[in-house]
């Protein structure tokens, strides 16, 4: 992942945001998509700041043990926003 962040960094395009899937061992803010709250122990690290998927539509607003919030991104943009400090990126354009 970091040889693809640099690889993107050095390229002609300017990139502020950055979204994948699949790089667990990533160290950086990361979403978690989940179903049910019991997946998230086995896969849980500190780089994760949110969680959603499907575990959106249980209405559950954290999982309190590990106290990381349940966003809906569809209908809680901003909040997602907020989590990340994209909005930051973008306002000072």
């Amino acid at each position: 992942m970091e040889e693809l962040i640099d690889w993107l960094s050095k390229g002609p395009f300017k990139i502020d945001l950055i979204f994948t899937e699949g790089f667990r061992t990533f160290e950086g803010p990361t979403i978690i998509c989940l179903k049910n709250s019991n997946e998230l122990k086995p896969q849980y690290n500190d780089n994760i700041k949110m969680i959603s998927g499907l575990i959106c539509l249980k209405k559950i607003k954290e999982i309190k043990r590990f106290e990381i919030p349940i966003i809906d991104i569809q209908t809680d943009f901003d909040k997602f926003l907020e989590i990340f400090e994209i909005s930051k990126i973008f306002k000072n354009k």
